[in-house]
């Protein structure tokens, strides 16, 4: 059992678990944070750092540390006699995966009348049947969620790569690509974000978003006007201060064509505009006419942009 606990921790950590795999992590770290453990914490070292801090330190010099570590290896415990049971019972789950490829768009129910909107090169990972007191699905990607509300106020959970967003009944955007900046928005209602790694979080309201990187601090919240809130399913292509390579990230995954930035410099310049239209030609002509680009079509299929100083 041990091995096989350390064995889902290394795939959590790797972002490579499945779904139940994910759970079990998850509902351990909730029995850390209610042993007084907080579980962000233990996130850093997970796997073997675990282990070999329950090892070596379960019996420090210090009362409070010992304290500490008996709780954790406590929490272990109690993991460790109860994943089999669960794993048991969310294994018997069927768990449905939906993939739009480039260039589609997919919108479909979950069993409790959700609705979504699935983007371009995105994926959803959502049990058949959700527990009547939790609901959760695994976002790889972008997704409009219409969440129904219940009647006993069941949570609905979205985990994607870098985030955690958790709901009643409301309907957002949830971005969380690997080459794009990540990113949610609240269109009706409230939600809570969380940060996967440090455990920072932040609560939204409607018309509100939240800008994460990496890179940076890791939230930036800002107020959005609802005229500005991307509905790319309902045929929309907005750009907001965007950078050229973005640009070319959403048309590329939008159209499922290869676009590429030919200009060794690149302009400081951010890009805004709604465009409605249907062909990628006619974003291209109006960002020729606006911003001064220009484009050419390789016998490869490669579109090349320049970019006029």
């Amino acid at each position: 059992m041990v091995k096989y606990f350390k064995k889902i921790l290394s795939r959590y950590a790797d972002q490579t678990a499945d779904p139940q795999q994910y759970k079990l992590v998850e509902l351990y770290f909730d029995k850390l944070q209610e042993s007084g453990v907080q579980s962000h914490q233990v996130k850093k070292n997970i796997g073997d750092q675990i282990k070999k801090k329950i090892d070596k330190k379960i019996f420090p010099r210090s009362k409070s540390q010992k304290l500490y570590y008996y709780k954790i290896a406590a929490a272990v415990v109690v993991f460790l006699s109860i994943s089999l049971a669960i794993f048991t019972t969310y294994n018997k789950q069927q768990w449905i995966e939906q993939y739009a490829q480039r260039g589609q768009q997919l919108t479909f129910y979950l069993s409790d009348s959700t609705l979504v909107h699935l983007n371009a090169n995105s994926k959803l990972l959502y049990p058949k049947e959700f527990d009547s007191d939790y609901r959760e699905v695994k976002l790889t990607g972008e997704a409009f969620f219409e969440v129904k509300h219940t009647l006993n106020d069941s949570p609905f959970l979205v985990n994607s790569p870098k985030l955690k967003t958790r709901v009643l009944g409301t309907k957002f955007n949830v971005n969380d690509s690997t080459d794009e900046t990540v990113q949610v928005s609240v269109y009706q209602g409230k939600v809570r974000v969380e940060d996967k790694i440090s455990g920072e979080h932040v609560t939204l309201k409607k018309d509100q978003r939240v800008l994460y990187s990496s890179k940076g601090y890791p939230f930036e919240k800002n107020d959005i006007d609802s005229g500005q809130f991307n509905q790319w399913f309902k045929g929309e292509v907005k750009f907001d201060k965007m950078t050229i390579e973005e640009v070319l990230t959403v048309l590329n995954r939008r159209f499922d064509i290869n676009l590429k930035l030919a200009s060794k410099q690149i302009p400081k310049t951010t890009i805004s505009g709604d465009f409605t239209y249907d062909k990628v030609e006619d974003i291209l002509e109006s960002l020729q006419f606006i911003y001064g680009i220009t484009y050419k079509q390789e016998p490869d299929g490669v579109i090349h942009v320049y970019l006029n100083n």
